[in-house]
């Protein structure tokens, strides 16, 4: 219970300093004074909320004098059979995302951590921190709102036993285990379509049959390429000699073409070769059966000896042409000479003496007879050269011809046989090899069909192994999920039922003649009814909703937990006398039982009149009030 609180800077009080006695107290004060911002101060004291009880303020919001000041929260508490000192300061300037100061904890004087604190107000209250919160605490206005006005402040009983009791957390596990049941069967289903549908029966006989007639194909191939190449070298030999031979005969037929051209250009010209050179070339006999290169040798000879005939042909024909030259100049010399002596004064060409008209005469016929003989001559010149140039070309065109080229014969000699009996045998083996290729390929074919169904019936059976495994894990989620539901019900029968029971008979006690009040111990809603009528917890008059609503929180902390402290803000205002005093004696009443939570109710009211006129019979219940000074004084 909270011994004594501390304020410094806290809203409304600069300095308080409060002393709390032990069961139910009143704390009078009119209003704005601060009765909300005292509670507000102890609930943060407590559990060092970011949020202010009731209002949803950041907590820096309650620091007096703004950002330049700072609170101070100090609680004395004695719990857990130790006093604890807790000490909370509140920054001013606090941001929203900057984490409150660590507070300072004593007990038994030492230091400690926060975490210290916060266990110990666990462990004493019986239940988790968050649930506490709620618990211990409501704030201004709860008790006139139907669950509805603030979710900071709503509190649900079922919801909070269930989640003390462990139904909850059931509940939430059948649901995950009725989802992995969902979810394991239908992934199971899905996957089962991959299965065949008709196991078959082994294959490993049929594999060992057909490896043994795979086994000896390898070899047999083998012995059937060895026979095959023999035949394709004998084939390879036979058709290089045949080629070979073309290649002679072809080489024989060129040389002989050509020395067969030379030696016609030669006859063709003989006349003028032996006019001026003295000689020509004469036809060569040639043995046939000769090998083409000793006939391309005889041929090379033969254009050598042309070539010489060639050259010397060249220079006569050009002494030819130099002879016509000559004469050409001979015939020009006379022809000046004639025209000399056929002019009126005949003079002689060489002395320049004049000639008589008779000698004159007989020179000009003289030097005509021998212009006639020199053009002859040049005529016969001219002749014998365009012989040489026709020779000159027919024979340069045999002499250049390419000779054929020759290859010497084979090394390997012709293979025996008939060329036919080996393109049958090479035929028959190409069959029998391919005959036996294919027999492997169906082999290796049918091989990896059955190693294939094989690993395909191992796939299954492993599949068929897990499927199993899947059904039988979703079916014992199904299983689990039933007892752990089955469970959660049993304890609703058992600890929540009596709660909604005993709920009905305090109302009746409190309310006799008056509407019943029932729990739903499905949704946690307070429920009345008239008659056959329903009618919720809003449908209810203020001092009825406000009964119910406290008489809830009480029976929530005695029987779902040891808290040691409740706090109220302002339950009893706008209440009727009755109302009022009902409520009052229940507050007063819920700290009179023996080892029951709680220990210490603090209730705030600014009804100081009425207190004053119930002094006497509050404090005739066993409790207390507790007066706050309009304005507490500053402390020097």
């Amino acid at each position: 219970m909270i011994r004594h609180v501390s304020l410094t800077n806290w809203k409304a009080f600069e300095r308080l300093q409060l002393d709390l006695p032990e069961g139910t107290s009143f704390i009078v004060a009119r209003n704005g004074v601060g009765k909300t911002s005292l509670l507000q101060a102890l609930h943060f004291g407590l559990f060092g909320d970011r949020r202010l009880l009731a209002s949803g303020s950041n907590v820096e919001r309650a620091v007096r004098g703004g950002n330049e000041s700072a609170a101070r929260v100090e609680l004395t508490v004695d719990l857990d059979g130790a006093q604890w000192v807790i000490a909370r300061d509140v920054p001013g300037d606090l941001g929203s995302r900057t984490p409150l100061p660590t507070p300072s904890v004593i007990t038994n004087g030492g230091q400690v951590p926060e975490i210290a604190w916060t266990d110990a107000l666990v462990r004493a209250a019986g239940v988790g921190l968050t649930e506490l919160r709620l618990l211990a605490a409501i704030g201004e206005g709860g008790t006139q709102s139907a669950r509805d006005r603030n979710s900071a402040d709503d509190y649900n009983l079922i919801q909070h036993l269930s989640e003390v009791l462990g139904v909850s957390r059931l509940r939430e596990a059948a649901g995950e285990l009725r989802k992995t049941a969902r979810e394991t069967s239908t992934s199971a289903d899905k996957e089962r379509l991959t299965l065949r549908d008709r196991p078959e029966r082994s294959s490993v006989g049929e594999q060992e049959r057909l490896s043994s007639e795979r086994e000896p194909l390898p070899g047999r191939m083998r012995q059937i390429q060895e026979l095959l190449d023999q035949i394709q070298e004998r084939q390879r030999l036979r058709n290089q000699w045949t080629a070979w031979r073309e290649q002679e005969n072809a080489a024989r037929g060129g040389a002989v073409a050509v020395a067969t051209r030379l030696t016609a250009a030669s006859t063709e010209h003989k006349e003028v070769l032996d006019e001026l050179v003295g000689r020509h070339l004469d036809a060569v006999e040639f043995n046939h059966d000769a090998p083409a290169s000793v006939l391309v040798d005889l041929v090379s000879t033969m254009q050598n000896a042309a070539r010489v005939l060639l050259d010397d042909l060249r220079v006569q024909r050009d002494d030819q042409l130099r002879a016509v030259g000559g004469v050409e100049a001979q015939v020009s010399s006379i022809d000046a000479t004639v025209r000399l002596l056929s002019e009126t004064t005949a003079v002689c060409p060489t002395c320049r003496q004049p000639l008589s008209e008779e000698a004159a005469e007989r020179a000009r016929a003289e030097h005509l007879a021998e212009r006639q003989r020199l053009l002859a001559t040049e005529a016969a010149a001219r002749n014998v050269a365009s012989r040489a140039d026709a020779a000159i070309a027919a024979l340069g065109t045999a002499i250049n011809e390419v000779l054929p080229s020759t290859n010497p014969a084979p090394v390997e000699p012709m293979p025996d046989g008939p060329a036919d009996q080996d393109e049958a045998d090479a035929s028959d083996l190409t069959r029998q090899l391919e005959d036996v290729r294919i027999q492997m390929y169906q082999i290796d074919g049918s091989l990896n069909a059955l190693r294939t169904d094989a690993q395909q019936r191992s796939a299954d059976a492993a599949l068929s192994r897990r499927l199993v495994s899947r059904y039988r894990k979703a079916d014992l989620a199904t299983v689990a999920a039933d007892a752990f539901e089955r469970l959660a019900d049993s304890m609703c029968r058992d600890r929540l039922n009596p709660l909604a029971e005993l709920l009905s008979k305090r109302w009746s006690e409190l309310w006799p003649g008056r509407p019943s009040l029932t729990l739903d111990v499905d949704t946690g809603d307070v429920l009345g009814r008239v008659a056959e009528t329903q009618i919720s917890l809003a449908d209810l008059s203020g001092g009825e909703r406000a009964v119910a609503i406290v008489l809830v929180r009480l029976l929530a902390l005695q029987s779902a937990s040891n808290s040691p402290i409740l706090l109220m803000d302002e339950p009893l205002e706008h209440l009727d006398p009755r109302n009022r005093r009902l409520l009052a004696s229940l507050l007063v009443a819920a700290t009179r039982t023996p080892d029951a939570p709680p220990r210490q109710v603090l209730v705030t009211t600014y009804e100081e009149s009425v207190i004053r006129r119930l002094d006497k019979q509050v404090a005739g219940y066993g409790s207390n009030v507790v007066y706050v000074a309009a304005r507490p004084k500053t402390e020097e």
